[in-house]
């Protein structure tokens, strides 16, 4: 019920991977909406969002091997393997 009353929206990449994102969608009543987080998928027109937030993957392997040793998504920031990228649409 507070999804319709808000001005502003964002949702995190999460909703997308756990599938939830639609359905939080349907009880949003703004244009003013963003998905942010590094399992964002970063193309235009899958969802209507103004702004999509994730991340760009600058060293393949050294993020598996990041990984690899339990790494998260700070450190993948701070050990430059990955980048933070937006995407906005409108």
């Amino acid at each position: 019920s507070m999804l319709e009353r808000c001005s502003v929206v964002i949702i995190s990449a999460s909703a997308v991977v756990n599938w939830t994102v639609e359905w939080i969608l349907d009880y949003v009543k703004t244009d003013r909406v963003a998905i942010v987080g590094p399992s964002s998928p970063m193309v235009e027109g899958i969802f209507p969002v103004g702004i999509i937030g994730g991340a760009r993957i600058l060293d393949p392997d050294g993020v598996l091997s990041l990984i690899s040793k339990g790494g998260g998504t700070k450190s993948m920031y701070t050990s430059g393997v990955a980048e933070k990228v937006s995407l906005v649409l409108r």
